[in-house]
């Protein structure tokens, strides 16, 4: 994420079939005159549109090539987080699938996507009772627009099973989004659902920590990743979303508050995504009313941006040259 837009077709992949009159030695051909890629046994891709997809849509494809030729393989891990559709910083470079057999761990590599089909299991136990789910994969089709579904495990499990051992940042985006429903598959994860994963899998204090820190109320990537630089920086915990009334504006939610600095973080999709269909300078004059509006009340108002994240360091002294608190600082007065 990388904050992707679905702004590119899906990628389409061809099954060899006499019935779809398409031999398997026909698609080859075309193989090896470089218009298709083989991604497994009897699937293929064209090939330029595999050369412009992103990463994403290449790894959920093979995840789908691989769902095809094997099915009722179950993904798990972070190759379910991507299946799933929720938001990730980076993309998993191997596809992660749960399987008991120990004939079927090794590495599935092509020249196109070297994939490691890596043997998800837990503490050496090899049940596969956990609950699955069958999903469309996001961007990938077959011929005609058919959506290819696969099995991945349930939601509460993979977020349990995985976060704890990716990058906190990581962890929080991706937390954050499902309990807000904000991702791909759309369906909110629930307290009551993660309680019941919890209980069967018995996760380490690591989940604790992701669970409590987690908020639906952070509504982008970007918000997610901020709170997270927020307090490794050591500020305070902002209020987010905090309803305020402003004279000649209405009713705002600015993304973070600390008593009397207003934070709003400017990724592109805040100019897109509520005043959709209206002029660009439009919505840029209406955000300096409200930010006007904002200072009339005695707010100091701080922007960030993508490239802010980028740069801790720098974070950390805008904010402190605004007057965020921080808790570093706390106990100690103004002096007389």
């Amino acid at each position: 994420m990388n904050g992707e837009r679905n702004d590119r077709p899906p990628l389409v992949l061809l099954r060899a079939g006499r019935e779809r009159g398409r031999s398997a030695p026909t698609l080859n051909r075309r193989v090896r005159a470089g218009k298709l890629l083989r991604l497994k046994p009897g699937i293929f891709v064209d090939t330029r549109q595999w050369e412009s997809a992103r990463l994403s849509q290449r790894h959920r494809a093979y995840a789908a090539a691989i769902g095809l030729w094997r099915p009722g393989l179950v993904f798990c891990r972070q190759t379910a987080l991507s299946l799933y559709g929720t938001p990730l910083l980076t993309w998993p470079r191997t596809v992660h699938h749960r399987t008991p057999h120990r004939g079927h761990v090794g590495v599935t590599s092509t020249q196109y996507f070297p994939v490691q089909a890596i043997r998800c299991l837990r503490g050496g136990n090899e049940s596969t009772q956990t609950p699955t789910v069958q999903v469309p994969v996001p961007d990938v089709v077959l011929e005609g627009g058919t959506p290819v579904r696969v099995i991945v495990e349930a939601l509460p499990y993979v977020l349990i099973d995985t976060l704890p051992h990716l990058p906190r940042q990581n962890a929080i985006v991706v937390l954050d989004a499902v309990l807000a429903g904000r991702y791909g598959f759309g369906v909110t994860v629930t307290e009551q659902g993660l309680d019941t994963a919890e209980q069967a899998l018995d996760p380490g204090p690591g989940w604790a920590v992701l669970r409590q820190f987690a908020d639906p109320r952070s509504e982008s990537v970007g918000e997610s990743r901020a709170r997270v630089l927020f307090d490794e920086l050591g500020f305070e915990p902002p209020k987010l979303q905090q309803e305020l009334y402003l004279p000649g504006i209405g009713t705002v939610r600015p993304d973070f508050m600390w008593e009397d600095v207003i934070c709003e973080f400017d990724g592109k999709v805040k100019y897109t995504r509520a005043l959709a269909g209206k002029d660009p300078e439009e919505t840029v004059y209406r955000e300096k009313l409200r930010e006007d509006a904002l200072r009339a009340q005695g707010f100091t108002v701080v922007r960030l941006t993508w490239e802010d994240l980028e740069h801790p360091q720098q974070l950390g002294r805008k904010l402190l040259r605004t007057g965020v608190p921080h808790r570093a600082l706390r106990g100690f007065g103004t002096a007389a």
